[in-house]
């Protein structure tokens, strides 16, 4: 029997400057640990956590109900508009002005309603990523990074 063939990790250096948490990892290191996940096949996985997680919160079916509310509604006529408005929302970044740009619509100045087809309201869903989906997620691609990649931490 032969055991089977572990593949060797990538060396990743990260100098000791660029741990702390509000900076970002150079460009070549990012490109390194991408092309590591990649090769390693990792993506599928981290994506398997993910859509697992979605699905169990809920929050597939609401994003769902979500598209089909502002499709119906007309607020939302085109791919492009609905990703931008589903994209703003995920967000928090949705506000009345920015529901008007995004859907095409003026406003009628009564109560925030739109003149878009039937007098649609602009009031969104909450379509925040759940909390436990994020967590599971970061757990995800934490175990992942650390099993195609050796970080070397560089004292400068």
């Amino acid at each position: 029997m032969s055991s089977p063939t572990q593949t060797p990790k990538l060396p990743v250096a990260v100098p000791a400057h660029q741990l702390t948490a509000s900076t970002t990892l150079p460009a070549n290191i990012i490109n390194d640990i991408n092309t590591a996940l990649l090769s390693h096949g990792s993506v599928p996985r981290i994506e398997a956590v993910l859509s697992h997680e979605l699905a169990a919160s809920g929050w597939l079916e609401k994003l769902r109900e979500r598209c089909l509310q502002l499709l119906r509604s007309g607020e939302c006529t085109n791919y492009n508009t609905l990703m931008r408005r589903i994209m703003a929302e995920m967000q928090g970044e949705i506000d009345d002005i920015a529901r008007q740009k995004l859907s095409g619509k003026e406003s009628n100045g009564t109560n925030g309603v739109t003149n878009g087809v039937n007098g649609a309201s602009k009031e969104s869903s909450d379509l925040k990523i759940p909390d436990k989906a994020v967590k599971e997620g970061v757990k995800a691609v934490r175990k992942e990074v650390e099993d195609v990649c050796d970080v070397v931490i560089d004292d400068e």
